[in-house]
């Protein structure tokens, strides 16, 4: 057995198969969802203006919508940044999370490529998403 075939291989093909068919199935937020996730990572971020680190871990413990808990964690510092304007703090979440998820498909990238092949590749498996959802 080569070593092309890995676990890891195996992890990231579903990944990206998983991922492809959710964003071919899934087009809108869910109707009775709207923003959850703005909700509470404004509740968390109104925490850091009390520059009480007690109350700021206690808001990140305890506010819980039913999204992912760790959404409302990452967006938090955002809308505190951006003093909770949405619009801007959704696109800097946004594109921070796209920077490091590029930065971690080229790392795995260069394991088994080359630097060049590499950039090519990660940029194709970046743009999946995209062309799969700009192509209708």
């Amino acid at each position: 057995m080569t070593n092309y075939f890995r676990l890891e291989n195996l992890a990231l093909g579903l990944a990206i198969v998983l991922a492809t068919a959710w964003l071919l199935l899934n087009h809108a937020v869910p109707i009775w969802d709207g923003a959850e996730f703005v909700v509470s990572g404004q509740k968390i971020a109104e925490a850091y203006r009390t520059l009480d680190f007690e109350h700021i871990l206690n808001q990140m413990y305890y506010e819980r919508g039913w999204r992912p808990l760790i959404w409302p964690l990452l967006s938090s510092p955002f809308f505190f940044i951006m003093n909770n304007q949405i619009g801007a703090a959704t696109m800097a979440i946004q594109t921070v999370l796209f920077i490091v998820f590029t930065l971690y498909v080229f790392r795995i990238a260069s394991i088994y490529l080359d630097d060049q092949k590499s950039k090519y590749a990660s940029s194709f498996v970046i743009l999946i998403p995209w062309i799969f959802n700009t192509s209708r």
